[in-house]
This record gives structure tokens, C-alpha cells and sequence, in this order.
């Protein structure tokens, strides 16, 4: 063979490419969740921190079936990063109540169905059993007279 004659291969150089980076959404759904709930607590933290400034020095009395219990009871003043940890607090419930409140209410509709299913259907499949037992007979001589026709013209 000759040199001349001969196929040689140069490979061509690849171009680098920058590897893709997959989504994470997981990732994106828990940052945009965290800043909802940034703005959510700045939002209740702007509306509660002057009510509880308010509040705080005010006298207070509390009254029990008609006997004062407490009297010129004055609430110390609250410092701004206890207003936050009251906003926070309250928004917590908020969350942990949004999340309680449907379980619970699924939990419940979950054992109605249960115990409707044991109190309904489980009579109902032995009631079902009982009048298949007692017809069994029956049901056996149809199956027969179907077995002979079906050899005989079958």
C-alpha cells in the first residue's frame, strides 16, 4: 500500500462546552416559600408593632365575675425585636394551624369512611355470602344444565 493511497483520520478539536447545570425546583420552590414568608413577617410585624406600642404603659385591670383581680397593672414596653419575635410567633400558628386544621379534618373523614365501611359494607358482603350459600344449589344445577347443553349442541 502506498503512502499516498492511504485514508488518515484527523479528529477536528471539540469545541469546549460548559455543562448544563440540571434545575433543582426543590431548591427554587423553598427560596420563593422563604421569602414569602420574609414578606409575610415584615407585613404582620408592620401592623402589630404599633398596636403592641400601644399597649405598653397603659394600665391595665383585670375583672373576674365581678371581683377586680388585678389592678393599675401597667404591660412593660416592648422593644422592637420582641415585637418581631411576637410577629414570628404569631405567624408560626398561623402556618401551623393552616397545615393542623385540613389534616386533622382528613384524618377524621378518613375514619367516618372507615367505620362507615365496617358498619355498612361488612354486613352487606356476609348478608351477600348468606343468600349466595343458600342458593348455591340452585346455582349449581343452572351450572350443570348449562355444562349438558353446551356438550350436547355445542
Amino acid at each position: 500500500m502506498n503512502s499516498s493511497t492511504a485514508l488518515t483520520v484527523v479528529p477536528r478539536p471539540v469545541a469546549a462546552s460548559t455543562p448544563t447545570r440540571k434545575g433543582r425546583p426543590w431548591r427554587t420552590a423553598f427560596l420563593v416559600v422563604a421569602a414569602l414568608g420574609v414578606l409575610a413577617l415584615l407585613s404582620l410585624y408592620q401592623h402589630l408593632g404599633p398596636a403592641l406600642g400601644q399597649l405598653s404603659g397603659v394600665p391595665l385591670s383585670v375583672v373576674i365575675d365581678g371581683e377586680e383581680v388585678f389592678s393599675n397593672l401597667r404591660l412593660p414596653v416592648i422593644s422592637p425585636m420582641e415585637q418581631l419575635l411576637a410577629a414570628g410567633a404569631i405567624l408560626l400558628a398561623a402556618l401551623v394551624l393552616a397545615v393542623l386544621v385540613p389534616t386533622m379534618l382528613l384524618l377524621m373523614l378518613v375514619v367516618v369512611a372507615a367505620v362507615l365501611l365496617f358498619v355498612l359494607g361488612v354486613p352487606l358482603v356476609f348478608a351477600a355470602a348468606g343468600v349466595l350459600l343458600m342458593l348455591s344449589p340452585l346455582i349449581l344445577i343452572l351450572l350443570l344444565a348449562w355444562w349438558i347443553l353446551k356438550a350436547i349442541f355445542g
